[in-house]
C-alpha cells in the first residue's frame, strides 16, 4: 500500500517557525507594553525625586535644631558662669558690706548654741543650693 500522507499545514507561525522564535505581536500590544514600561519608569523617577526632597527637608530641620541646641548649650554655660560669679563668697561679702553696711563676724560677736537647745522637729530642706527653706516635720 502506497499511501501518501498529506503534510500537515497550519496557519499559526508558532508551529511553523524555528525553535525559539516568538509569534509576531500586534501593534496595540507593543504600544501598551511601551506605555506600561514608561509609566513604571516615570513613577520610579517621581518617587526618587520625592524621597530626595523629603530627606533634604529633614536634614535642613535637623541642622536648624542642632544649631538651636548649640546656642542653648552655650547660653546655659554662660548662665552657669554668671551664677557662679554672683554666688561667690567674696562677692556676697563685698556686696553685703557695701549695700547693707554689714561687717564680718568676729569671735567675740558669735554665740555658741548648745546641741540640746536645737529644735529637732525642724529640718532644713535644700532643693536648690542657692535657696534653703525651713520645713516642719
Amino acid at each position: 500500500m502506497n499511501v501518501k500522507r498529506k503534510a500537515k499545514t497550519s496557519s499559526s507561525p508558532v508551529e511553523r517557525g524555528p525553535i525559539g522564535r516568538r509569534p509576531a505581536r500586534s501593534p496595540r500590544a507593543v504600544f501598551w507594553s511601551v506605555v506600561l514600561v514608561v509609566a513604571c519608569l516615570g513613577s520610579l523617577g517621581v518617587m526618587r525625586v520625592y524621597s530626595r526632597v523629603v530627606v533634604l527637608e529633614r536634614m535642613y530641620r535637623l541642622s536648624q535644631a542642632q544649631a538651636e541646641h548649640d546656642k542653648l548649650v552655650h547660653e546655659l554655660e554662660m548662665l552657669r558662669l554668671e551664677e557662679a560669679a554672683l554666688a561667690a563668697t567674696a562677692r556676697v561679702d563685698r556686696e553685703s558690706q557695701r549695700t547693707l553696711g554689714l561687717r564680718p563676724a568676729t569671735a567675740e560677736r558669735t554665740v555658741p548654741v548648745p546641741a540640746e537647745a536645737v529644735d529637732t522637729t525642724t529640718k532644713i530642706v535644700a532643693s536648690n543650693p542657692s535657696s534653703t527653706t525651713l520645713a516642719a516635720n
